[in-house]
């Protein structure tokens, strides 16, 4: 049976930024697309520009940085705790 035993820090934070990148990627479109429906049977001003913009380039760029953070932590502290329980099976 496979044991892990140590996780590459940098490649679980890659990969988290990616997921959580895409994860609000989806969602930003999702709100932005709400937002400009909304703006459209509404009065469309620059505060409509601006949520569609912030929901589709700042908040994925902004969750892509913490999943890198949260993944590099999240490794970091997989692989202390690994050396004093011997991983998982």
């Amino acid at each position: 049976m496979a044991e892990l035993n140590r996780l590459g820090v940098i490649s679980l934070g890659k990969f988290t930024a990616v997921m959580l990148g895409l994860f609000a990627l989806f969602f930003g479109g999702i709100y932005s697309f709400i937002g400009a429906f909304v703006g459209f049977f509404g009065a469309p001003d620059l505060e409509t520009a601006s949520v569609v913009i912030f929901a589709l380039i700042i908040i994925p760029i902004g969750f892509a940085i913490a999943g890198f953070i949260v993944g590099t932590l999240t490794a970091l502290i997989y692989n202390i705790t690994s050396r004093v329980s011997g991983g998982i099976d």
